[in-house]
């Protein structure tokens, strides 16, 4: 059951999160042939790579954790425990900070690439689903599929600093550079 789909910065790798078979297929795109299984915890939904290609970011919603994966070795290097059902995930600018969209917690967690710190928990109002950062990376855009509604979040101070209503179900979100 592929889900998740994340293209690596220099485009050699196309990973795909299998969420019936905990894994992600790392597949080469000049052979169309996959390369590597990679296991992860149970249910991986949303992926996306470091901004040097070194790291995958993978949310396993089923077992409320972020796996993250050495691309070079193919394999896991860290789990993180998450807030309920991990569902979207990016990587800020720069790659020091990963946000993740816990939609049964009802909020997003900021957490430090290298060691794994959880180093924030912001509140948002329903079951975020989406995520999407502003190109200069100041702000961070949540669809949140409960309350048919757009967080804005301000990544410096870590707080929700608008909402603004969507159309029912709100569920990807994406923001053109």
């Amino acid at each position: 059951f592929p889900h998740g789909v994340a293209i690596a910065p220099d485009g050699k790798r196309v990973y795909v999160a299998n969420m019936e078979s905990n894994d992600i297929s790392a597949i080469d795109p000049a052979t169309h042939q996959v390369v590597a299984p990679i296991p992860t915890a149970a249910g991986p939904h949303r992926l996306t790579p470091s901004p040097d290609g070194k790291f995958l970011y993978v949310v396993n919603t089923d077992a409320d954790q972020l796996t993250i994966i050495d691309t070079a070795q193919a394999r896991q290097v860290r789990s993180v425990g998450v807030g309920r059902a991990p569902y979207d995930v990016v990587v800020a600018p720069g790659g020091a900070v990963v946000w993740v969209a816990n939609a049964e917690a009802q909020h997003l967690q900021a957490i430090d690439s290298q060691s794994g710190k959880i180093l924030a928990t912001v509140p948002v109002t329903g079951s975020p689903h989406g995520l999407a950062l502003t190109p200069d990376g100041k702000e961070l855009w949540v669809a949140n599929f409960n309350t048919d509604s757009v967080s804005i979040v301000d990544v410096v101070e870590r707080k929700v600093v608008g909402t603004v209503p969507a159309g029912n179900g709100p569920h990807l979100i994406l923001i053109r550079r």
